[in-house]
């Protein structure tokens, strides 16, 4: 089972990323599919891909063997 904290279980819910899975890299592999629809016109980061990027970093950290 994956460690996730639930603030990061509740903004996860918020961008509908499926974080029910038991395998790490299929959990970062969803959050990075969506961080990419949060950059503007000039491919800069959104606040929104900024939380999440802190979500990822964190869970994976968590998560290390």
């Amino acid at each position: 089972m994956l460690k996730i904290k639930e603030e990061q279980k509740r903004i996860l819910e918020k961008f509908n990323i499926d974080y029910k899975v038991d395998d790490l890299r299929v959990l970062l592999d969803n959050i990075d599919f969506i961080m990419t629809d949060y950059r503007d016109e000039n491919d800069e980061p959104l606040e929104e891909w900024l939380i999440l990027e802190k979500v990822f970093d964190n869970i994976r950290y968590q998560n290390k063997k």
